[in-house]
């Protein structure tokens, strides 16, 4: 999905799925010869191979897209986030993702813990609460979310950008 070019692959298909309004299929692709997702709205055409292959079992498909926080493959990292008393009360009510742990604190506010792919959206998430909710750990995540904040400010203009040298 990063680069607007059209390539030919051979898939074995295992699982097809739909997130956010659109289907998907998990599937080990020959090309990069790992197992990745495709979005079926970008197939342009479509071959059936009359070939053979063993899927890995729905238990090993369910644990892999499980780990997922998003539709997006990368590798698992345990995530802390901290939310404010405000954000807290709506963060504790709903099931964020399986692998969650939340510990309430005396003032109210909460860190939620998880395991999950998909760092990129994850930061996307934690920014989408604003003031209300703070990286805690690991520092490649802090240090991402602080980035895309710094990088807004410039964008609206309330910090001078960084001279280039």
């Amino acid at each position: 999905m990063s680069r607007d070019e059209e390539t030919e692959r051979v898939i074995e298909p295992y699982h097809l799925y739909h997130y956010d309004g659109l289907w998907y299929v998990y599937g080990h692709c020959h090309f990069r010869d790992e197992n990745r997702d495709f979005a079926i709205n970008r197939i342009r055409a479509l071959t059936v191979q009359p070939t053979t292959f063993t899927p890995p079992s729905q238990d090993e498909i369910r644990r892999r897209l499980g780990l997922r926080f998003a539709n997006i493959t990368d590798e698992p990292v345990t995530v802390s986030i901290w939310f404010d008393k405000e954000a807290a009360r709506r963060i504790r009510e709903r099931i964020w993702h399986a692998s969650q742990h939340i510990e309430v604190a005396d003032d109210g506010s909460c860190v939620l813990t998880m395991t999950v792919t998909g760092l990129d959206t994850v930061t996307r998430w934690t920014l989408s609460h604003g003031p209300h909710a703070k990286p805690l750990s690991p520092k490649r995540f802090v240090n991402k979310v602080q980035k895309a904040v710094k990088a807004m400010a410039i964008a609206h203009e309330l910090l001078t950008p960084p001279e280039k040298s």
